[in-house]
């Protein structure tokens, strides 16, 4: 009989790679931010099967070790990402702008540039 696996990390995949999109204004900054995440994306999937060593099988400590890591991270760097998304947002709130004016909302701003923009996590 066999069982198939899947990882719950899948579901935290899609949205990495869906987060700079969200939480990055300006057209520009944007495409570059979303391409540098598929970039990092590749690289790790180029560089990550080289840790289960031949000579380790059929156990594969290393890639083991290597996998489990860059999950304690992904989710360490998960948290400190909403809580300074969080934090962001709560500053722009405190500073109590008035409604964005519609006629403007077509402008190509950053997210530093625009004071309307809220982070998404």
């Amino acid at each position: 009989m066999t069982h198939s696996k899947m990882g719950s990390f899948v579901a935290s995949l899609v949205l990495a790679l869906q987060l700079p999109a969200t939480n990055v204004g300006g057209y520009t900054k944007r495409v570059t931010a979303t391409a540098l995440v598929f970039i990092a994306y590749t690289v790790g999937n180029i560089i990550g099967p080289h840790a289960f060593l031949a000579s380790e099988a059929p156990v594969y400590e290393t890639g083991c070790k290597v996998g489990i890591a860059c999950a304690a991270v992904q989710i360490v760097l998960a948290f400190a990402l909403r809580v300074l998304l969080i934090s962001r947002n709560k500053r722009r709130d405190a500073r109590g702008l008035p409604p964005p004016d519609l006629d403007g909302a077509i402008q190509d701003l950053t997210d530093f540039e625009n004071p309307h923009f809220r982070y998404s996590y």
